[in-house]
């Protein structure tokens, strides 16, 4: 019954989300399913299958991991694969009932974490629902003990590591057992370093790069963000502003490592986590390092990944939503807690659903949510350049000024704006001041690039005027004639 109830509530809140479009990177992802469909699809661009069978299963397993890594796993239908998402959140759900006891403590967690806005990116994405599926690999891993240690390598299959210590569950039946990360881990490690490599070579700031002492303060922040994130979300964000300028712009960097709030919840998040750490025992305590494990490994220490992205918590919300149901059920009136809180998760849920309507309502949320971020921005001004709209685009960037006046995307998109605008020396003016506010490492880049648009403002300016003496020539010559 209770299964029927967590699939029931899943399907009532997230039932909008089956008329959704796609948004962000699920747009390139159905364009390479759209174009290069092959084993599932008749209409495959090669028309001569795999000859052995070596080939045929690389083949298989590479058309599978094309269809499941985002959209497009029934080709082009967003619906169809909005209702796989919601029904992935409704099993992960049922999976967090059965293996944490088939209790109350277990049936709130399970509604806890379908409610959570933190677990959006899982539960709405299509491109991030790919970790809710790590998610119930790992819930599989506990429910099939000791036999479901075959699912841990599956969790490796998009190449990415959200469950890389789901060994350590294993340690009360097997303390040796976490040593299978290591020859997974080699296993996967070419893949991995593929993809670690193809990261680093776009990160072009020294900050992100280098691993210095200072780096202990962006962990540690970087840790309370997830911490109190999963346990409290506000305004979720695809891109949040938290550390979002690291290593970019000089204020913008003294600001990431200064000691303020968001440090302060950092220290606490880490203390609360020492804490429990000596609070459980048994079993909840191996549990419980493994959620602190999956989270910091996600937290600054290394800059092949988003800074303080939240799918990347799909696997230990899921833990740490257990945790705090376990944490409310020893309260006096703990029903009335576990309902505030489901209702608050739920009232948070559906503000952010309308992001992922599509790509157009994606960049009105970022913008009213986040003005202080360039990048949601840019891209819809960048949407109005390519269709000729730069009088829109102008209002648009002049909004954005009074937010970040001296950021460098904006500014050189203004010198773009008004170059075509016509307003040739206020473009000039403003791709001054992007001159003086390019980011950190970027400058080689970023001053050719003013340097073209400066000469294009000149060629622009000279043929204006040739134009201007020719028509003051052509005045000149009728008014002559007029005159004789």
């Amino acid at each position: 019954m209770e299964i029927i109830l967590i699939f029931a509530f899943t399907i009532a809140i997230y039932f909008r989300t089956i008329f959704y479009s796609i948004i962000v990177d699920d747009i390139k992802v159905y364009n390479n399913i759209i174009t290069y469909m092959r084993l599932w699809n008749p209409k495959r661009g090669d028309k001569t299958l795999p000859k052995t069978l070596k080939t045929m299963v690389k083949e298989f397993f590479r058309e599978l991991g094309t269809r499941t890594y985002g959209g497009g796993t029934f080709g082009p239908h967003p619906w169809l694969d909005h209702m796989l998402c919601i029904y992935t959140t409704a099993c992960l759900g049922a999976l967090i009932y059965m293996v944490f006891g088939y209790n109350q403590i277990s049936f709130f967690a399970a509604l806890l974490y379908v409610a959570n806005p933190a677990n959006h990116q899982a539960s709405m994405w299509l491109n991030g629902r790919r970790y809710a599926i790590s998610a119930i690999l790992v819930m599989l891993m506990m429910l099939f003990k000791p036999f479901g240690i075959v699912f841990y390598p599956c969790t490796f299959f998009w190449n990415h590591a959200l469950a890389f210590f789901a060994p350590i569950l294993y340690m009360d039946i097997a303390p040796w057992l976490p040593l299978l990360i290591v020859p997974v881990f080699l296993w996967k490690r070419k893949e991995l370093c593929v993809r670690i490599k193809a990261r680093m070579d776009r990160i072009l700031c020294k900050e992100q790069r280098v691993f210095g002492p200072a780096r202990i303060i962006i962990i540690v922040k970087s840790f309370g963000f997830y911490f109190f994130n999963m346990l409290a979300p506000g305004r979720v964000l695809i891109n949040n502003p938290s550390l979002y300028w690291w290593g970019i712009t000089k204020e913008k960097n003294d600001q990431c490592y200064s000691f303020n709030l968001e440090f302060l919840k950092g220290l606490i998040a880490v203390g609360l986590s020492a804490f429990l750490m000596f609070y459980f025992t048994g079993y909840m305590r191996i549990m419980w390092v493994f959620t602190v494990l999956s989270i910091l490994q996600w937290s600054a220490i290394t800059s092949s990944v988003q800074i303080n992205a939240d799918r990347y918590m799909a696997v230990p919300i899921v833990f740490m939503m257990f945790f705090l149901s376990h944490l409310i059920n020893m309260l006096p009136f703990s029903g009335y807690v576990y309902v505030g809180i489901v209702v608050y998760y739920v009232t948070q849920l559906h503000v952010c659903m309308v992001m992922y309507k599509t790509i157009d309502w994606y960049q009105r949320y970022q913008m009213f949510y986040a003005p202080q971020i360039a990048k949601p921005r840019f891209n819809r001004i960048d949407f109005y350049f390519k269709q000729g709209r730069f009088l829109t685009a102008w209002y648009l960037i002049e909004e954005g000024l009074q937010n970040m006046p001296n950021d460098f995307l904006l500014l050189y998109q203004a010198g773009v704006a008004l170059s075509q605008i016509g307003n040739l020396k206020q473009a000039i003016e403003f791709i001054d001041q992007a001159e003086k506010n390019m980011y950190l490492g970027q400058e080689v880049e970023q001053k050719r690039i003013l340097d073209d648009l400066r000469t294009k403002i000149t060629n622009r300016r000279i043929d204006i005027e040739r134009t201007k003496k020719q028509e003051i020539k052509k005045a000149n010559r009728h008014g002559g004639k007029k005159k004789r």
